[in-house]
């Protein structure tokens, strides 16, 4: 599985190693490309003016966003197991919302430490790969044994509720959309640390399987463009 990264020269002191090492070992497991760069703080907003003549308009969506937000939470809080992931995966409806939810509750799956068991992705390819799927999925139980072995570096873990999202295509059974999340270590999130991934999702035996996972967008075009998950997991 192909995966880009860059880390800038000056890092700041107070970043732990070990987060560094999350997210770089991260891009191993999950095909999540991660790029150690700021990306643009949320907007803050504050209550709408009730003078009709000075309120501002409206924002438009950003380019992808859909009509249903889709929930960073469908997989429930916290670290996502392989359970409540793929019981996550069997309830996302037939829509591009369900298949940008998927997506963005396997990517809080794979992106967690400690790893998930070689037994949990065994259970999650068998489930969720598509008959055509890449080396970027079918590959998952291979790249867990390996950084099992390696032992766990802590507890870190991804969340979406500042992530973004940007639906790239969809057609009725076949959706390509870009996902960033945040990582929060020892229940702390980690400043200008983020990581992104392009899935590929196809519907097939009534639920949405994965095709592919290959990055293609960079962490601050995501923050800037894309659209909010709903939620605050």
């Amino acid at each position: 599985m192909a995966s880009t990264g860059n880390e800038p020269q000056r890092r700041r002191r107070r970043w732990p190693i070990v987060v560094v090492v999350l997210v770089a070992i991260a891009a191993l497991v999950t095909g999540v490309s991660v790029w150690f760069q700021k990306f643009p703080p949320s907007s803050a907003t504050g209550d709408p003016s009730t003078d009709d003549a000075t309120a501002m308009p409206a924002s438009p969506p950003p380019p992808g966003a859909l009509a249903q937000t889709p929930g960073g939470c469908i997989a429930g809080t916290g670290s996502v197991g392989a359970k409540s992931f793929l019981e996550a995966a069997a309830k996302a409806p037939h829509t591009t919302t369900g298949a940008v939810e998927v997506a963005g509750a396997y990517q809080r799956w794979g992106a967690r430490s400690p790893w998930p068991t070689v037994a949990e992705s065994e259970q999650v390819v068998k489930a969720l790969a598509a008959p055509e799927a890449d080396a970027s999925i079918t590959g998952l139980p291979k790249r867990m044994a390996t950084l099992n072995a390696e032992g766990s570096i802590g507890d870190a873990r991804l969340t979406l509720s500042d992530g973004r999202y940007i639906v790239e295509s969809a057609a009725r059974d076949d959706v390509v959309v870009s996902t960033a999340g945040t990582v929060i270590q020892n229940g702390q999130p980690v400043p200008d640390r983020a990581q992104t991934n392009t899935f590929t999702l196809t519907w097939k035996s009534g639920r949405w399987m994965l095709v592919s996972a290959h990055p293609t967008r960079s962490t601050e075009d995501l923050f800037t463009n894309g659209a909010r998950f709903a939620g605050g997991c």
